[in-house]
C-alpha cells in the first residue's frame, strides 16, 4: 500500500456457502443471476455476478433468488445442510468504527429462507 492510500474498513462482498448431498449441481444452476466461485460434488460457494452495494442489498438479492426458485428446487435448498451468507469485510485503520447492519425486512427474510449468517472481518492491510 502506497503512503497516500488509506486502509479503509469496508464491506468486501457476501458469499452464498452451500452443502447439499444431492441436487446441488441444479440447485447452483438455478441461483443465476449469482455464479459459482467454488464448487466441489456436494459444496459451493456462489456470490451475485454484480457487486452489490451494500450487505443489506446482497442478501435481498438472494433471498429474492431463493424465494422465486421452483417448489423442487426450494425442496433441495431447505434440505441442503448447509446455506449460509457469509459476509466478507476488510478491516482498516479508517474510520474509526464502521456499522455494517440489517433492516427487520432483511433480517425476516434471511430466516424465511432457513439461512445462516457468518461475518468474515480480515485483517486491516497497513503494515506498521
Amino acid at each position: 500500500m502506497s503512503s497516500d492510500e488509506i486502509d479503509v474498513t469496508e464491506f468486501l462482498n457476501v458469499d452464498l456457502d452451500l452443502r447439499a448431498r444431492v441436487g446441488l449441481d441444479e440447485l447452483v444452476a438455478a441461483l443465476a443471476p449469482a455464479i459459482a466461485i467454488h464448487k466441489t460434488e456436494c459444496e459451493a460457494t456462489v456470490e451475485l455476478a454484480e457487486q452489490p452495494q451494500s450487505v443489506e442489498d446482497a442478501i435481498l438479492q438472494f433471498a429474492g433468488i431463493v424465494q422465486s426458485l421452483p417448489q423442487h428446487l426450494r425442496s433441495i435448498w431447505d434440505q441442503s445442510e448447509m446455506r449460509r451468507m457469509n459476509i466478507g469485510i476488510q478491516g482498516g485503520a479508517q474510520p474509526r468504527e464502521s456499522h455494517f447492519g440489517l433492516s427487520d425486512n432483511a433480517l425476516s427474510r434471511l430466516v424465511s429462507i432457513r439461512a445462516d449468517l457468518l461475518f468474515t472481518v480480515y485483517a486491516s492491510r497497513s503494515k506498521k
